[in-house]
């Protein structure tokens, strides 16, 4: 099934490479969307974008 990984690469409690990079690789079809500059709580940091991209996902 297809699944979006978003996360940003600035991400100090989380990393990119400890989460999204893993979960990326473990899920079959999924598309990794990094955000650069981007810190933990992508649903406050980046809540446009965020939402813009799910948005896309979704149609797609």
């Amino acid at each position: 099934m297809p699944t979006p990984v978003i996360h940003g690469d600035k991400d100090q409690t989380v990393s990119i490479e400890a989460s999204g990079q893993v979960a990326h690789r473990l899920i079959p079809g999924s598309r990794l969307e990094v955000y650069g500059g981007a810190p933990y709580g992508l649903l406050i940091t980046g809540e446009d974008r965020l939402n813009a991209d799910l948005l896309n996902f979704a149609r797609s």
